[in-house]
């Protein structure tokens, strides 16, 4: 499918939804009330995964060959210090190391500052506008036996997004926000610099709540996961958003010589993760995930494809019904899957393809900080093979994973 069509019959989807939840059957916009999402002293949390380690041992044809770790941090807070304006902090942070016959480490940090203004279009749909500039750094470390290399970058950003939070049927709390956005991104290395030009619409989970709104669970008896569980009971889990951006790369080399390269990119990912109860004891779900790349020269004398699919299907078990250790769950899940990347360099091609297969035990524990909205860690391990087709030759990894992040309940 032609990717252009693609974006647009993605985003198309989100209209019909946006007068489904806009709809004004009183013609009265949002009480600035409890329930209205900008008022004063809400604070918007993104319900993404907020923490993540993991690392994992690589075996080829039986043999390790070497292994990885990451660390991720993402976190988006705004506060709304008055009513209908918020002022708040978007931070992305990886670091990361393949260890293999040599070293190679990565360490990015990016933070913005946020001004946003939120307004109502109707009791469950608004709109808002944020502004956001900020600085970070992008650093990559090569090791050798004999030679140490360090390549530093230090990076301005600025952006702006407009958002439609939507709120969720029976979640007072908690809105399903389509947006469009605009991110700059400046970086300045020893030998040369990089503008990076970027246009997304997207879609996620945002929660909207006072200090006061907020609960410890434990504190309150667990009267807010007693009677959780059972027929009918849903979740959302922290991986689930989408995005789809477009943009322009341009690196400027200032070493003996100049000279410039100008890059088109492309890219799309979706990941879901819903699970639903058929009683107190056992859920069943599963997760999927989507992801599309392009980056291509403006030359055109080289093209970069990767495209990847999974789906796992999962059991979520609570072993146990007393109060407050019934937060306590056993995930299990198995998956497959399919990768495929392309390179194309003055006309000459290469394709790779993989199939994927995976399974994992995870255990994990529900801490309600609101209705039907819980932090939750996750411990576990998991395996996962891929097969290139091409060469037969198969690739595993076993992974120790920890994440912490914001699931949603319905």
């Amino acid at each position: 499918m032609n990717r252009l069509r693609l974006l647009f019959s993605g985003t198309g989807l989100l209209v019909p939804v946006f007068f489904v939840f806009g709809q004004n059957t009183n013609n009265k916009t949002s009480p600035a009330g409890s329930s209205y999402p900008f008022g004063e002293k809400k604070n918007e949390w993104k319900l993404e995964r907020n923490f993540y380690y993991g690392t994992y041992n690589v075996h080829e044809n039986g043999q390790k060959i070497g292994h990885s770790n990451t660390v991720d941090l993402n976190l988006e807070w705004n506060r709304f210090f008055w009513k209908d304006f918020a002022i708040g902090l978007d931070i992305d942070a990886t670091w990361s190391g393949d260890h293999y016959t040599s070293d190679y480490l990565t360490r990015n940090l990016m933070g913005f500052l946020n001004l946003t203004y939120g307004q109502p279009l109707s009791p469950r749909a608004n709109v808002y506008f944020r502004l956001g500039a900020g600085i970070g750094y992008d650093k990559t470390i090569s090791k050798t036996s004999t030679l140490t290399t360090t390549d530093k970058a230090d990076i301005f950003g600025i952006k702006g997004t407009i958002g439609f939070p939507l709120q969720l049927p029976g979640g007072n709390n908690t809105y399903l926000t389509p947006k469009i956005s605009y991110r700059y991104l400046n970086y300045k290395y020893d030998n040369s610099k990089e503008n990076d030009n970027r246009f997304l619409v997207g879609v996620h989970l945002e929660s909207y709540l006072r200090c006061g709104e907020m609960a410890c669970d434990h504190r309150n008896g667990f009267g807010l996961s007693s009677h959780l569980y059972h027929s009918g009971t849903s979740y959302l889990g922290y991986t689930s958003q989408g995005a789809f951006s477009f943009g322009k790369t341009e690196t400027t080399y200032t070493g003996t010589t100049t000279s410039t390269q100008k890059d088109k990119n492309t890219r799309g990912n979706l990941e879901f993760e819903y699970v639903y109860y058929l009683n107190n004891f056992l859920g069943i779900g599963a997760g999927v995930g989507l992801t599309d790349m392009v980056q291509k020269s403006d030359a055109g004398d080289f093209k970069y494809t990767q495209t990847g699919l999974s789906f796992s299907p999962k059991l979520v078990i609570h072993p146990f019904q007393e109060k407050g250790i019934n937060n306590l769950f056993l995930q299990l899940e198995g998956g497959f899957g399919s990768q495929k990347t392309e390179y194309n360099v003055s006309g000459n091609s290469t394709t790779t393809k993989y199939s994927t297969t995976d399974f994992g035990a995870y255990i994990g524990y529900n801490n309600l900080i609101a209705e039907k909205l819980s932090f939750t860690p996750l411990i576990g391990y998991d395996w996962e093979t891929n097969k290139n087709k091409q060469t037969d030759i198969k690739e595993k990894y076993d992974r120790f994973y920890f994440g912490v992040g914001f699931k949603k309940f319905f």
